[in-house]
């Protein structure tokens, strides 16, 4: 069975192949070509080992391999010899992971024989490119209906109604970018790019945004956040019912709500709503875990093209939804990287506090 969305998209990527850093390129210490690695070895890996290593089911890369033949320019202008698509294809996903440079994954998928490794950046980020314009039948808020199914589903975990879903963002350590690289360098000293995502009940990403420079706050992140100017401006995106859970480092509005801040003072209710609100919210903080776990190239990238970071991020992020779409499992869980400051500055609403306060209302020890 082909993957739906890739089916049925109507647009194609851009077939330009933008010029990135050559960072990841680093010549490994040890050489170790590996002939015949595709028909050689990874033919005969069982469906177990074949999706330890690629992270999706075979099926899933068939039609991965399939989409982007499609896809893909159709003019080969020469030069090196063409890699085959389906070694395009896996090197790409096995470039997001794991952590090799390019040369070692040049050695390990297409047998470095002819300098091949020198075009494996512009191979991967023409192959993220592709994959990430799927990200609109991939990564979306959900239909009315199925946002009613999706509320239902958070409330069943601690009773707090109407949530559509979670809110969180992390660090992704870079290379400092060449251009306004300093705008980069986060509060812990260290270049980095931010991401901010909505997950649903299943660890499905909702919404994402990426390529925010490490340095700005939370509060200015937020408002920069698409899904904020949309909702602020009127879009009835969550129905004008729902609301996400957000960390506090998230302001209190109608539509996000952050648990109470503990300053010593909390009432009983209170805490039990801030113990309900942070078992409902670790779904987040669990879909980061499993995003990281399954892509550890989303660790760090020793690269310092932010067009090829966004790329291959956004790529990683259409490919675990579509994990999590056909149930294909992952168990290499990592502790998602740095969270967000707990620095709220953005202005917060009447609406939000009396919101949360009704919730918190429904809640009593027993």
């Amino acid at each position: 069975m082909a993957l739906k969305s890739f089916d049925d998209l109507s647009s194609s990527s851009s077939s330009s192949d933008t010029d990135t850093s050559m960072s990841d390129v680093d010549t490994p210490k040890k050489k170790n070509n590996i002939q015949n690695y595709i028909e050689g070895t990874v033919y005969k890996y069982s469906d177990e080992e074949f999706r330890s290593h690629f992270r999706l089911n075979r099926q899933c890369v068939e039609d991965l391999i399939e989409y982007y033949c499609n896809s893909k320019p159709k003019k080969y202008r020469g030069g090196w010899p063409e890699i085959k698509s389906e070694k395009v294809v896996l090197m790409s996903l096995w470039y997001l992971a794991n952590t090799e440079s390019f040369r070692q994954i040049a050695d390990r998928i297409i047998a470095n024989t002819s300098k091949n490794w020198i075009k494996l950046p512009k191979k991967q980020e023409a192959i993220s490119r592709i994959i990430a314009n799927t990200s609109k039948n991939w990564i979306k808020l959900p239909k009315k209906q199925e946002a009613i199914s999706i509320s239902s589903e958070f409330e069943k975990k601690q009773g707090i109604p109407n949530v559509l879903g979670c809110i969180d963002g992390c660090h992704i350590r870079t290379k400092k970018p060449k251009i306004n690289g300093d705008d980069f360098i986060n509060r812990k000293g260290y270049p980095s790019i931010l991401l901010q995502g909505v997950v649903d009940h299943r660890k499905m990403f909702l919404d994402i945004s990426v390529g925010a420079p490490g340095s700005i706050h939370d509060a200015r992140l937020l408002r920069q956040y698409k899904l904020f100017e949309e909702i602020e401006t009127g879009r009835q995106l969550l129905y004008n019912k729902y609301h996400l859970l957000g960390g506090s480092a998230y302001p209190v509005l109608n539509w996000l709500i952050p648990p109470y801040k503990d300053n010593g003072l909390l009432t009983e209710q209170q805490r039990l709503f801030n113990f309900k609100h942070s078992a409902t919210r670790i779904v987040v903080e669990h879909g980061f875990g499993v995003l990281n776990g399954r892509f550890r190239r989303l660790r760090e990238f020793q690269n310092d093209s932010l067009s090829f970071i966004v790329h291959s991020v956004v790529a990683a992020w259409v490919l675990h939804n579509i994990c999590i779409s056909r149930n294909i499992e992952d168990n290499n869980v990592i502790e998602y990287m740095e969270d967000l400051d707990n620095n709220v500055e953005s202005e917060e609403t009447v609406e939000g506090f009396d919101k949360r306060e009704e919730i918190c209302n429904l809640f009593t020890n027993n």
